[in-house]
């Protein structure tokens, strides 16, 4: 592994010259002209609320190539890490997010992911929707980050551990056409273009675009992504109303990395273990990694009617989503479906079980393409009242409302040659189970402030109506059911305005995270219970919760921000799958019998902070810093893959056309994972302390006006991880994803 001093002091350097205190938050929005650009940049430097809460800006957006996950983009601010195993994001499979203990991965969702302040519908991968799928680099205007807790009108039942909000552009007021080019290193390869309407009908403005992506894995010689992805938003402004539609469609293939343990990172830190070229021996092409695949599709589209009034405003948003895909896997034999051991002959076989695994016929290899389906449907919608009621007070009023299906099955075709190729038969053979999901969500929430001179007071409340139905699709089982509703969760909060420049917070949250359908997918530990047998198992599994409690202070004139945030957080009612481990290597067949119970809880505490400097007209100095500590409750374990230390340093310029700049983010020691009890639940000690690493990302970009006849062209150069950087990002514990090799991106944007 490399290890360069190098970059750890230039990153300590940076972040000291950045005065490197501490911050998070962010507020008052600030719109300046950004000479390079023709949009308006929003900086937002600390609104008046009482949790911890940071908002991306342009330097942020500059620092990732055009390509890059949109997820990628916060992953300066303060609390949060971003772990992408694929180039630019191209893998939902190895995408994880941790903030403050919390985390979003394979194993769990707890953090809330929002569009437009618009629920994403998951952020799992069977059936979840990450914010990449909703959205391309070009057409986001910030990511709004609230670490601890979200506003308490935020449509999110994952919001344990806070909640990602990322905002779209608006059109722009002159008409545009744009055309994109990118080129990389492993054959990346990117189209954007997009035409912005103006000014049409006298009020209205929209925007339309479409880009697509490919590129080749980043380990070995085969396997990669491609998407497809179309935009298009409209905003009309009438006499007091506003109406706000958009839409998005996202199509994308993407195929795997694995994880790796950390002896075998140590071993070697540049392969994840599978495979980029078939052998003809099944055991060893299971892991052909082009068979290891995340096809999905997204559609979703939402109409926003605001009204604002002088002392009463309003709005409604209906919204639709569409979801399909699959997940691929190719197992190293062919299973036989009767009781003599047969394979069979023809046709498809719906449900039941199996009586063996078969690894040849007639001496010649055999092997199935696995897939699992998923479809989802989402139908609902928010709403919202403010009204001030008497000066200096603001009461909000809202709900939300979602009625969800989601389907998945599995099927298993026969690999026609498993010498040549991974090509199967498009008949399945066996449809191993089929299962729909149907969700139905109710949020109403309730919050006032009010001023008393310097003094802001708020206090809210909410609850959760969330129920569950889960059905076999083929008739064999009986229908089950979960209700997951809520407490009536409390919220209560004050901010302190010292000076003009600066003000003191505080607040205390209750959050919650509804029960998911995945809870009562997998019956197969309860086989040959009774049927009311089934139904208390699944009733004794309760939600889980988060109390938060938030003190900071926020600093903020015409050249410098800060913010520090002290937190601490109460998790309790953590559910975990409680696995009997009876399988070796991949459970293809999901014969590992696993049970979901709470196993306890976890308690949080730590720091944030962020300095943001303008030191002139041209550079600009940042630093952001994470020191937070996780343990299991009741015990000294460490929560497996939880940053422990984070420090980042950003140093920008911008004169005439020009911009560029480097950042460095330095992640220090994490445990991996821990050993249980005898009880088997219980963490014990912990085990696997994964190595800290520094990453560095460059840019640089040239922009000029009216050349060749265009209204701009655009040159810019994106590298990430600098220095190329062997570390590991996320996983699950005891399996981590490799984190990706230096890569580097030229792009040209022409602007008509």
């Amino acid at each position: 592994m490399k290890r360069m001093l190098s970059r750890k002091s230039m990153l300590l350097g940076v972040s000291a010259v950045a005065l490197m205190t501490v911050a998070t938050a962010q507020a008052e929005e600030e719109v300046y002209e950004d000479d390079a650009a023709e949009y308006e940049e929003i900086m937002v430097t600390g609104k008046k609320v009482t949790f911890a809460n940071n908002a991306t800006d342009q330097v942020m957006l500059d620092q990732k190539a055009p390509a890059a996950s949109v997820l990628a983009v916060v992953d300066s601010l303060p609390g949060v890490l971003v772990s992408e195993g694929g180039i630019f994001g191209s893998d939902d499979w190895s995408t994880t997010v941790n903030m403050r203990g919390f985390s979003v991965g394979l194993d769990q969702q707890q953090i809330g992911t929002t569009i437009d302040g618009l629920p994403n519908g998951n952020s799992n991968y069977g059936g979840g929707s990450k914010a990449n799928r909703y959205l391309d680099a070009e057409n986001m205007e910030r990511v709004e980050v609230s670490q601890g807790t979200a506003d308490i009108g935020s449509p999110s039942h994952e919001a344990l551990g806070g909640t990602l909000n990322f905002i779209s552009r608006n059109p722009l007021e002159e008409e545009q056409f744009r055309v994109g080019l990118s080129y990389g290193d492993n054959n990346a390869q990117r189209m954007f273009v997009s035409y912005d309407t103006g000014e049409i009908f006298g009020n209205t403005t929209a925007y339309i675009s479409y880009s697509h992506t490919d590129n080749d894995a980043w380990i070995g010689n085969a396997g990669g992504t491609y998407r497809d992805h179309v935009e298009a938003k409209f905003v009309t402004e009438l006499e007091d109303w506003t109406l706000t539609g958009r839409i998005s469609y996202d199509d994308a293939n993407e195929d795997n990395y694995q994880r790796i343990s950390l002896d075998s990172f140590y071993e070697n830190p540049d392969w994840d273990r599978l495979t980029d070229q078939l052998t003809g021996i099944p055991v060893i092409d299971q892991n052909f990694r082009p068979s290891w695949s995340t096809l999905r599709k997204n559609f979703f589209a939402y109409l926003n009617a605001a009204y604002e009034g002088e002392n009463f405003s309003a709005h409604i948003t209906p919204y639709f989503h569409q979801q399909n895909g699959r997940g691929d896997w190719a197992p190293p034999y062919l299973v036989a479906l009767d009781g003599t051991g047969d394979l069979q002959p023809s046709g498809t076989v719906f449900g039941g079980g199996y009586t063996e695994r078969v690894f040849e016929v007639d001496g010649n290899p055999v092997m199935s393409y696995r897939h699992t389906h998923y479809a989802k449907r989402r139908l609902g919608f928010t709403t919202e009242v403010q009204a001030q009621l008497v000066e200096d007070n603001e009461l909000r009023v809202g709900g939300w409302l979602e009625s969800t299906r989601r389907d998945e099955w599995r099927d298993w075709h026969e690999i026609i040659n498993p010498l040549a190729s991974h090509a199967f038969v498009e008949t399945a053979y066996w449809r191993q189970y089929d299962r729909t999901f149907n969700t139905d969500t109710i949020l109403l929430y309730a919050e006032d402030s009010h001023e008393f001179g310097d003094l802001t007071l708020s206090a809210g409340l909410k609850k959760f109506f969330v129920d569950i139905e889960r059905k076999d699709d083929f008739g064999n089982e009986a229908n089950f059911s979960k209700n997951s509703d809520s407490d009536v969760l409390f919220s209560v909060g004050a901010v302190y305005n010292i000076t003009e420049e600066l003000e003191v917070f505080g607040g205390f949250s209750q959050n919650f995270a509804a029960i998911k359908d995945g809870v009562i997918e997998d019956l197969s530990d309860l086989a040959g219970s009774g049927n009311a047998e089934i139904q208390a198992s699944i009733d004794s599994v309760d939600p889980e919760t988060a109390d938060n409690i938030d003190l900071g202070v926020r600093y903020s004139n015409d050249w410098i921000r800060f913010s520090l945030t002290g937190y601490s957080i109460k998790f309790e009612n953590r559910i975990e799958a409680i696995c009997s481990n009876n399988v070796s290597g991949i459970d293809y067949l999901g014969d590992d019998e696993c049970a979901y119970t709470n196993v306890g809880g976890v308690k949080s505490k730590g720091i944030e902070a962020f300095v943001d400097i303008r030191v002139n007209d041209n550079w600009k100095l940042y630093s952001a810093l994470t020191v937070n500590d996780s343990k299991y409750a009741g015990t000294d374990v460490k929560v497996a893959l939880a940053p422990e230390f984070q420090l980042v340093g950003t140093l920008s310029y911008t004169k005439d056309g020009l911009n560029a700049g480097i950042s460095a983010k330095h992640v220090g020691k994490r445990w991996g994972n821990y050993t249980t009890a005898a009880d088997g639940i219980t963490p014990a000690s912990n085990v696997d302390r994964l190595p800290s690493f520094t990453i560095a990302d460059f840019w640089v970009g040239y922009t000029l006006e009216g050349a060749l006849g265009l209204d701009a062209i655009d040159f810019r150069l994106n590298v990430s991880n600098l220095f190329n950087e062997d570390y590991l990002g996320g996983g699950t514990p005891g399996g981590y994803f490799l984190g990706t090799a230096r890569q580097t991106l030229a792009t040209m944007t022409m602007k008509f």
